[in-house]
């Protein structure tokens, strides 16, 4: 007996929801330091959810960055489990961000833990739990698109692949207790940059997600809301 597809599906999202629209390197001009914390909201027509990610910058050049999420999908292909699946998920990257033009275009190559799991709650009250984990993978460009002193707009296209392990607690006798699966998705967006003074800006980042393996599933569109501190100015970037 094969895990059965919703919970696939569920495990599935862990993965694609949250997003890397949010780190924050290309935000930080000549600077030693930074440090953002943003919060995260994505859905589709069967899925919701919802996060914080915290981003630290060294060098310039380096993300160092962890985000959360927690949600809920509406699961309609088996009758066996109720209509809502909990989700919850956790990544720890890095990435590195290769400035180009004087920062007018970014490209950054991204390595990551993912760790996750997915609830369900069969129809006689017991609940059913699948456990995620595995590497994630990404690249992505971030243009700039206009700027001056006040306001920054950038686009992002962004490439993420996971290498997923899922494994089923207690599973029930003959059931399969763990499957591999590889997890593409496609991400654009918007990041659109107030500039409060050179070292303290406000970022809201609207995208839409595309699955690239199972393109049965709809787009998933998000917002990202971060505040991002940077450190090491010296009196000469400040003019």
């Amino acid at each position: 007996m094969k895990i059965p597809a919703a919970l696939f599906l569920a495990s599935f999202l862990l993965l694609l929801l949250p997003q890397f629209v949010h780190s924050q390197s290309e935000y930080i001009d000549k600077n030693t330091f930074g440090i953002s914390g943003g919060y995260n909201y994505s859905e589709n027509n069967i899925s919701s959810s919802s996060g914080f990610d915290v981003v630290f910058t060294l060098l310039s050049s380096i993300d160092v960055g962890y985000q959360r999420a927690s949600g809920n999908v509406e699961n309609k292909d088996n009758y066996y489990y109720r209509d809502i699946i909990k989700t919850s998920s956790n990544i720890f990257y890095a990435d590195y961000n290769f400035r180009q033009r004087e920062n007018a275009i970014n490209l950054k190559a991204l390595i990551g833990y993912f760790n996750g799991s997915t609830s369900m709650e069969n129809i006689y009250g017991d609940e059913r739990k699948i456990n995620s984990s595995g590497v994630v993978l990404g690249l992505g460009i971030y243009p700039r698109l206009s700027s001056n002193k006040y306001f920054e707009g950038r686009a992002a296209v962004e490439l993420t692949y996971g290498l997923l392990s899922n494994s089923i607690e207690q599973p029930y006798s003959g059931e399969i207790e763990s499957e591999f699966n590889n997890i593409r998705s496609l991400s654009i967006g918007l990041p659109l940059r107030l500039i409060i003074t050179p070292a303290f800006s406000f970022v809201f980042a609207p995208y839409a997600s595309k699955d690239l393996v199972n393109t049965d599933y709809s787009i998933f569109w998000g917002i990202s809301l971060r505040t991002v501190v940077s450190f090491g100015l010296s009196e000469k970037e400040n003019e």
